[in-house]
């Protein structure tokens, strides 16, 4: 029998969850950070798109898999899933400038190292393999002359295990609602 007290996902994405036990040392300490300075002054209430009172709502889950408030709920009405209340605009940018990266993808190793690593990883492996049988099916037999852009680079380490020497490689990051790139040769 399901427990009332619970949100739909289960007592793991309830307030009195425990799921900061699978957080590294960096991911608690940012997470701590977050609490610290959250205000209810940095969040707002969204009412469904089809108008239905969030009364009308079920609770899915209280926080997300850092153990941060997070109230996701479900409209009955027309099924959209929705946080509510959720952060305000100003809130998310600073979080997204300052937070996201060490909670998310936390980084113990220099960003040299940590791209010499992604680079030897299976999928980032089978992606230069791909791309230098794209390159000699379909470029032309001067690597020079060819450019791959990846969008969405992170930290470089696809475009940093690229097979092909020669190739201009240039990777573009969409940061503060503006693109920033940078290119390189190998």
């Amino acid at each position: 029998m399901k427990n009332n007290n619970y949100p739909l996902l289960g007592k793991h994405y309830s307030l009195k969850s425990c799921r900061t036990m699978h957080l590294n040392e960096v991911q608690k300490s940012i997470r701590d950070q977050i609490l610290f300075k959250d205000s209810m002054s940095d969040y707002e209430v969204t009412k469904c798109r089809c108008g239905v009172e969030p009364e009308k709502d079920v609770l899915i889950a209280e926080v997300d898999r850092h153990g941060l408030p997070c109230r996701n709920v479900i409209c009955l009405n027309c099924g959209l899933i929705r946080i509510s209340p959720r952060w305000k605009e100003v809130r998310y940018q600073a979080f997204y400038e300052n937070e996201y990266r060490n909670l998310y993808n936390p980084i113990g190793d220099s960003k040299e190292t940590f791209v010499r690593k992604k680079a030897k990883t299976r999928t980032v492996q089978r992606f230069g393999t791909w791309l230098k049988a794209a390159v000699e099916r379909y470029g032309t037999t001067d690597a020079r002359k060819i450019t791959v852009l990846e969008i969405g680079a992170g930290g470089g380490g696809i475009l940093a295990s690229c097979p092909v020497s020669g190739l201009r490689l240039a990777m573009m990051l969409i940061w503060n609602t503006s693109l920033w790139g940078r290119g390189y040769s190998v």
